[in-house]
């Protein structure tokens, strides 16, 4: 599999990328997002249109923001507490996902889920807990011991493909990872080890055309890694799933390190990326071109 673009696409991409490395990406637009150490983003279609829904490592709220055209509306958020009991140190929310039927997951370091009903039309109703549950890795899952080893590289990102579900884990080591509900918990199924990739913090999924396919942003290595949706597989199995294209991530939200948490996907292939800020005074969210397919003939970008 290639993990570099052609020079072509990468200097439609950016000019000054080069096939000797990764194509570097350049936002559309940046944002302003009020919440502090932003860790998840989804975007959910609703009766009115699309909201972008948000989680941050500090807070148990979950922030709905309408976005009008390709811009979240930012004098009409809503911040709306999850029923979930606090405990010190802040929530630890590492991801947030909406299913086919419209419940909002939300993943909870170091490892539950949980999963809420909106009210429609009501802005002030509070959610409904709808399911939660551990996930869960029985003994003789490969995985297993890596999960126990440390609570703090576990599951960074969820994404719901139809009816499937899947997270990442952070590192040591970097894997997507199956998940089915069985017996009231989240129980760990086939997974994929993700070869080149130094870490993994936020998971999304883009279907364009009917074809959906995973992409993975690392926050420390600020690399955007895609990849197909992997087909359904025994538990033992650890198939490496190799990049079929990367990118850099975009410089313009600061100099210095960034910690990525954030990707979400529109319909036509654009997306929303964003970074894990303490204080949400400066820009954390940008507004990214529409990456190439990986399907032969499927999207292409395009110059707006």
């Amino acid at each position: 599999m290639r993990t570099c673009l052609s020079l072509a696409l990468a200097a439609l991409l950016a000019p000054t990328a080069a096939c000797a490395g990764k194509p570097q990406l350049a936002f559309e637009r940046e944002i302003t997002l009020p919440v502090s150490e932003l860790s998840g983003i989804t975007l959910m279609s609703t009766a009115a249109g699309t909201d972008l829904l948000a989680v941050g490592d500090e807070s148990y709220d979950l922030f709905v923001v309408p976005v009008v055209g390709d811009a979240p509306d930012l004098d009409r958020v809503r911040r709306i507490a999850l029923p979930i009991p606090s405990r010190k140190g802040g929530s630890d929310f590492e991801g947030v996902a909406v299913d086919a039927a419209g419940t909002v997951w939300v993943l909870h370091e170091p490892g539950h889920l949980y999963g809420f009903a909106l009210a429609a039309g009501d802005a002030t109703a509070a959610p409904t807990l709808v399911r939660e549950g551990p996930i869960h890795f029985a003994p003789s899952h490969p995985l297993a011991a890596a999960w126990e080893a440390d609570p703090k590289t576990r599951a960074e990102g969820l994404a719901w493909v139809g009816e499937r579900l899947f997270i990442v884990k952070q590192k040591a080591p970097v894997a997507l990872i199956e998940l089915a509900w069985v017996d009231g918990r989240f129980e760990a199924g086939a997974h994929w080890p993700l070869p080149g990739l130094d870490d993994a913090s936020e998971l999304a999924v883009r279907t364009v055309g009917g074809v959906s396919e995973l992409f993975v942003v690392g926050a420390d290595s600020a690399r955007l890694c895609a990849f197909p949706v992997p087909p359904a597989r025994p538990v033992a199995s650890a198939e490496p799933l190799p990049c079929s294209a990367s990118w850099e991530m975009p410089k313009q939200l600061g100099s210095g390190k960034l910690q990525w948490e954030a990707l979400a996907f529109f319909p036509d292939g654009r997306a929303f990326a964003g970074v894990d800020r303490k204080k949400a005074t400066h820009a954390n969210l940008g507004l990214l071109p529409i990456l190439p397919s990986l399907a032969p003939g499927g999207a292409q970008p395009n110059a707006r």
